[in-house]
């Protein structure tokens, strides 16, 4: 039996790179080093905000670079990339909830960032650019939109899992559709 002094701490920074890997659901036993104690069904997350992030950042200073340079085919060009990038990410992570809230967000944000944040830096700003206050408006709202989306909706989910402790550090043996490995689920003291 474990001693209160252990904490452990799910792994919301073990991320794998391939959407939809799986853990395996029980180690064998005979796999399991010398002296580890193996605790099961441990509730495993898996957060691939990261994915949104890295797909929403360049479009949306792409639809930065339109306003600016008021060039309309790389405005929507950038904003149509954005509302349609991230709820890609969340399908390509069997997570369709979250997809259809992604892509509101990520339609209305923006949208509201351009009707509200114009206005208002104009009036404290008033000698910026039509373009730039399009910008700096849908900056906003792109960025309210891709924190909330990354933050709250980006985590899947893997099921009951064995975890095994070796040492101070806890392990899950995981096995999915392109390889496999452990992935560390917390640390102990």
């Amino acid at each position: 039996m474990l001693s209160s002094r252990w904490s452990f701490v799910l792994a919301s920074v073990a991320v794998t790179a391939t959407a939809g890997d799986t853990l395996a659901q029980e180690a064998a036993p005979s796999a399991q080093p010398d002296g580890a104690v193996v605790i099961s069904d441990v509730d495993a997350r898996r957060w691939y905000g990261w994915q949104v992030i890295v797909v929403d950042v360049p479009l949306a200073i792409a639809f930065d670079i339109g306003a600016v340079a008021k060039s309309d085919p790389v405005l929507y060009a950038g904003y149509g990339g954005y509302v349609v990038g991230a709820p890609v990410v969340h399908v390509a992570n069997r997570n369709t909830a979250a997809a259809i809230l992604s892509a509101s967000t990520h339609l209305l944000l923006p949208g509201a960032g351009f009707a509200f944040g114009r206005v208002a830096v104009a009036k404290i700003a008033p000698d910026t650019s039509t373009g730039t206050r399009i910008a700096i408006g849908m900056t906003a709202g792109a960025a309210a939109a891709t924190t909330i989306d990354a933050v709250f909706t980006s985590w899947g989910d893997y099921g009951d899992v064995t975890v095994v402790q070796t040492g101070k550090v806890l392990v899950a043996p995981w096995l999915g559709e392109h390889g496999g490995g452990l992935m560390m689920v917390g640390m102990g003291w």
